[in-house]
C-alpha cells in the first residue's frame, strides 16, 4: 500500500479478496505525514497507490473506519485497473486460542521492501462488544510483528481461509493485535450497507468462478488450484460429518446466492431459515446476506444439514422477485441436481411444494402491504445515584423493539438496564438505533421511530441524533414522542374507571380528532410565554380537533406542568419548540405551524408531514427552517382497547 505516484513509499500492507477489491487497515491510510487523511470514518472518494507482484495500480478508497475501542480498523479499496491477481478466501468465523495461523505483508525493517510471513498461533482473544460492532481481536503473543505489516491478512492454516487483519504492533515488537472480519459488519451502521453487499458478492462470485469456471479466469489464476480445492484437501471428504455440505458444494451455493438480489431486509433471511426449520431463530448477529442463512441451519429437527441447506436454497429462490428469472432459475436447478445426486429429490418433494406456496404468499404480502414499520424506544428513570460531579443524578435505562406496522413483532430487541446520565443517552443509543433501523427498514419504507418518554425528558432531541453517520433522525424518518406514563390498553384498573380519567379522556378525544382537519390551540399569553393559569378543565373542553402548542421548550416547571395537564386531559397530539428563542417570534411560528396543521387531512398523516419538513431543513429548504426544533407528541389511542363498559376485574384468590 502506498501513496499514488511514480516512486511510491510503502505505508502498510493489504490483500485482494476478489478481482479489484482490497482490504487493509484504516490507520494505514492515515499516516501523520503524506497519508490521504481519512477521518474516523467515511466514504469520500480518495485515491491510493497499490503495489503488488512488482506491478502498480491506483485504488479508490471506498470506505475507511478506525474505532479502536470497538476493535475496528478497516478500509475497503476498489482498484478498477488492477491486472489479474491472486485473491484470498474470507471467513467471518472466528479463531480460537491455540489455532495455528500465518500472517504476512511487506516490511522494510530488514532492508529493502520485501514480503514477510510469520507462522504462529493465536495467543488469546479479546472481545469488543459495543452493539453490532461486536468484534473479536486476536492476541499475537510472542510473535514478531514487523512494522509495515499492518493491514495484512491473518490466515487460519487448518481452515485455509482468512479470519482477520493485523492491526497493531506491540511496543517491543514482540506480539501485537489482529481484528476479525466481523468488523466488516460495521459498514451497515455507517450507512455503507450497499458496499458490504458488493464486497461479498464479488468475493463469492470470484471463488465460484475460479473453481467451477476456470476458463473464465484471467492470467496466472487459470493455472492455479482454487481455494476450494485447498480447503477440500485441508479437510478431506471422509472427515466431513455425514449429511453435511462439502466445500465444493458450499462454494457453488454461495456463488449462486451472491448472484441473487440481496435480501431486502434481515427478516428476509430469517424468514427463509424459519420456513425450513419450522421454528423461531434468534441469530447472534444480524444476517445481511443470503449466505448468512447457511450458518443457521444446524440441528434442524428431522433433517440433515444437507437437506436443510437444499430446502433453504428453495426458500430463497421462491421468495425472490419473479422478474429476475436467471439467478432464481440457476439456484433452483442447483437444488434439483444436488437433491437428485444424493437421492433426496422424492423425499424433499413435499417440503419443496410447501416452500413454493410459502414464497408466493411472501411475494403477495410484499406487493400489497402499505404498512409502515415501527421502531419503539422507551427511556425510563432507573434510580438516583451520587456520581463524581453529579449530586444525586438521575440515571436512565432504555428498551428497543420493532414491529412491521401491524403490531407483528420483527424479532428485534435490545435494552440497557445499567443506567446512564441523560447527557450520555445519545452516545449509548446511536449504535443500537442504527441496528434497529437496519433490522426494521424496508425498501422505500423507512421505519418510523416512536420515543416513549416521561414528561421530564420530552425535550430529549432524538430527532437530531445522527444515527448511522447520516442526516439527523428527523430528516431520515418520522420521529414522534409518546407519554410513557399513559395507561395502556391491557393494564388492569382498580374497579370502574371514571369518565374523567386520563385513559377515558384520551379515547374520546382521539375519536373526535380522527377525521381532521387539525387546528392550532396556542397555550401562551400575549408575550408568547406559557400560560401557567391554564386549567385541566379548559384543556378538557377544548375543540375536539385542537392541537395544543407551546412556543418554547417543554422543560421547566411551568411547561412540564402544562404538558402534564395536556396529556391528563386526553390530548393525543401536541407540539412544542425546543428553541427558547421562538417564544419571542411566536406569531410567525404560530402562523406557519397553523398552516402546516390545517394542510394535514388526517392525524395519522401528521408524522410523515413533519418528517418531510424536517428533511427540508437539512437539505437546504429555507422555507422549512421554523420547524428545525419542533417536537411532536403523537399518542394515538389503540384500536385494540376495550370498550368503556369492559373493565378488568381482579377475582379474589
Amino acid at each position: 500500500m502506498s501513496g499514488p505516484g511514480e516512486q511510491p513509499a510503502a505505508w502498510g500492507s493489504g490483500f485482494f479478496v476478489a478481482p479489484g477489491w482490497v482490504l487493509t487497515c484504516a490507520h494505514v491510510l492515515r499516516r501523520e505525514e503524506g497519508g490521504i487523511g481519512m477521518g474516523g470514518g467515511g466514504t469520500g472518494v480518495q485515491e491510493v497507490g497499490l503495489v503488488f507482484d512488482g506491478r502498480t495500480a491506483v485504488g479508490e478508497v471506498r470506505y475507511a473506519l478506525h474505532c479502536p475501542e470497538d476493535g475496528v480498523d478497516i478500509a475497503v479499496i476498489r482498484a478498477y485497473d488492477a491486472e489479474p491477481h491472486v485473491f484470498l478466501p474470507l471467513s467471518e468465523d472466528t479463531g480460537d486460542p491455540g489455532d495455528q495461523i500465518l500472517f504476512f505483508g511487506h516490511s522494510r525493517e530488514t532492508g529493502p521492501l520485501r514480503p514477510i510471513s510469520i507462522v504462529g498461533t493465536i495467543g488469546g482473544t479479546v472481545a469488543a462488544t459495543r452493539g453490532e460492532r461486536a468484534n473479536e481481536q486476536y492476541l499475537l503473543d510472542g510473535l514478531t510483528v514487523p512494522r509495515g505489516i499492518s493491514g495484512g491478512p491473518v490466515y487460519h492454516r487448518a481452515r485455509a481461509e482468512v479470519i482477520g487483519i493485523v492491526t497493531h504492533q506491540a511496543n517491543d515488537r514482540r506480539g501485537g493485535l489482529a481484528s476479525s472480519l466481523l468488523q466488516l459488519r460495521g459498514l451497515f451502521l455507517e450507512g455503507a450497507g450497499d458496499l458490504y453487499h458488493l464486497l461479498w458478492q464479488a468475493h463469492d462470485h470470484a471463488h465460484y468462478t475460479h473453481h467451477f469456471r476456470p476458463a473464465q479466469t484471467d492470467g496466472a489464476l487459470r493455472g492455479m488450484e482454487s481455494w476450494t480445492t485447498v480447503r477440500t484437501r485441508a479437510t478431506p471428504e471422509h472427515e466431513r460429518p455425514e449429511g453435511s455440505l462439502g466445500h465444493a458444494r458450499r462454494t457453488e451455493l454461495r456463488g449462486l446466492l451472491a448472484a441473487m438480489e440481496p435480501p431486502e431486509h434481515p427478516r428476509s433471511v430469517i424468514a427463509a431459515v424459519e420456513a425450513v426449520r419450522g421454528d423461531w431463530v434468534e441469530p447472534d448477529t444480524t444476517p445481511h446476506l443470503w449466505r448468512d442463512g447457511l450458518e443457521l441451519l444446524y440441528d434442524v429437527r428431522g433433517r440433515t444439514t444437507l437437506e436443510a441447506t437444499l430446502l433453504y436454497s428453495v426458500a430463497v429462490a421462491e421468495q425472490s422477485a419473479l422478474e429476475s428469472p436467471g439467478p432464481r432459475g440457476r439456484l433452483l436447478a442447483w437444488y434439483t441436481a444436488t437433491a437428485r445426486e444424493d437421492g433426496l429429490l422424492d423425499q424433499l418433494h413435499g417440503p419443496r411444494e410447501a416452500l413454493r406456496a410459502w414464497g408466493a404468499a411472501v411475494r403477495d404480502e410484499r406487493t400489497d402491504t402499505e404498512l409502515v414499520p415501527l421502531v419503539r424506544l422507551e427511556v425510563y428513570e432507573l434510580y438516583y445515584r451520587a456520581d463524581a460531579g453529579h449530586s444525586r443524578a438521575v440515571h436512565y435505562g432504555w428498551t428497543l423493539s420493532g414491529t412491521d406496522g401491524d403490531e407483528s413483532d420483527t424479532g428485534f430487541r435490545d435494552h440497557d438496564e445499567r443506567g446512564v446520565l441523560r447527557e450520555d443517552l445519545a452516545e449509548g443509543l446511536l449504535l443500537p438505533l442504527g441496528r434497529a433501523f437496519d433490522w426494521s427498514d424496508r425498501p422505500g419504507r423507512p421505519a418510523a421511530l416512536e420515543v416513549r418518554l416521561p414528561i421530564g425528558l420530552f425535550d430529549l432531541p432524538v430527532d437530531r441524533w445522527p444515527v448511522a453517520g447520516r442526516d439527523p433522525l428527523g430528516a431520515q424518518r418520522p420521529v414522534t414522542v409518546r407519554w410513557a406514563e399513559r395507561p395502556g390498553p391491557g393494564e388492569p384498573s382498580a374497579g370502574q374507571q371514571s369518565e374523567d380519567s386520563p385513559r377515558r379522556a384520551h379515547e374520546r378525544r382521539w375519536k373526535g380528532i380522527a377525521d381532521g382537519p387539525l387546528r392550532l390551540y396556542a397555550l401562551h399569553g400575549e408575550d408568547g410565554a406559557p400560560r401557567a393559569t391554564i386549567t385541566l378543565s379548559e384543556l378538557r373542553e377544548a375543540d375536539p380537533k385542537a392541537v395544543p402548542a407551546l412556543f418554547c421548550p417543554a422543560e421547566g416547571p411551568v411547561s412540564e406542568e402544562i404538558l402534564l395537564r395536556v396529556v391528563s386531559a386526553g390530548h393525543g397530539i401536541a407540539v412544542w419548540n425546543r428553541d427558547a428563542a421562538w417564544r419571542y417570534g411566536w406569531r410567525e411560528f404560530g402562523r406557519r405551524l397553523g398552516g402546516a396543521l390545517a394542510s394535514v387531512p388526517r392525524p395519522d398523516a401528521l408524522p410523515a408531514a413533519l418528517h418531510r419538513l424536517r428533511a427540508g431543513v437539512y437539505h437546504g429548504d429555507s422555507a422549512a427552517y421554523w420547524c428545525k426544533d419542533l417536537a411532536l407528541l403523537y399518542d394515538p389511542a389503540s384500536a385494540a382497547e376495550a370498550p368503556p363498559e369492559e373493565e378488568y376485574l381482579w377475582e379474589p384468590l
